[in-house]
């Protein structure tokens, strides 16, 4: 969105974000590792599969590392044992549900968005403490050569009134109000 607003693609006065997406652990449903959240990866015997650190949800899985080994709690030990237990880094999340759903790993860290209705009896989603969690941020905006801005206008309004953010909440999306 960055490069359409300098290049003058975009009405600036209409850009603003209007959706987030967090991290999220996820775990086959039958759960065979036992794992409750966060704080059981560094276990020994862990599979675990997170993306590349070249793509966005592996990116964001090494931000929330960081902020993990920053605090006490946790601290560079916890991460070291993380890294340690990855059995597969991926570059998209196509290839790392599988993996659970097969038993080949025993959790993975994705977006909370990854994880589609046909899924949600195969796996569980453990939210991730926002402490340590990443929000990646979606903006939205009006061309500025758009002959339709009124129509344009309607559908931001849709999608950031509460039909649109229901929709967008169903599907694991965090809706931005606006103004924020």
């Amino acid at each position: 969105m960055k490069a359409l607003q300098g290049a003058g693609f975009m009405d600036n006065d209409t850009v603003a974000p209007f959706l987030g997406n967090s991290l999220a652990l996820v775990v086959p449903a039958d759960n065979p590792a036992k794992i409750t959240g966060v704080a059981d990866l560094n276990k020994s015997g862990v599979k675990l599969v997170i993306g590349t650190k070249d793509v966005p949800f592996g990116d964001y899985t090494r931000q929330m590392l960081d902020k993990m080994a920053a605090d006490p709690a946790y601290g560079e030990t916890y991460k070291n044992a993380f890294m340690a237990n990855v059995i597969s880094e991926e570059t998209a999340v196509t290839s790392v549900m599988p993996k659970l759903m097969l038993g080949e790993a025993d959790a993975a860290i994705v977006y909370k968005s990854d994880i589609s209705k046909d899924d949600r009896d195969k796996l569980t989603r453990i939210d991730i403490p926002s402490e340590y969690n990443v929000m990646a941020t979606y903006p939205l905006g009006i061309l500025a050569a758009s002959p339709n801005k009124a129509e344009a206008e309607s559908f931001i309004a849709f999608v950031r009134g509460p039909d649109g953010s229901a929709i967008l909440t169903e599907y694991g999306f965090d809706p931005i109000p606006a103004g924020k």
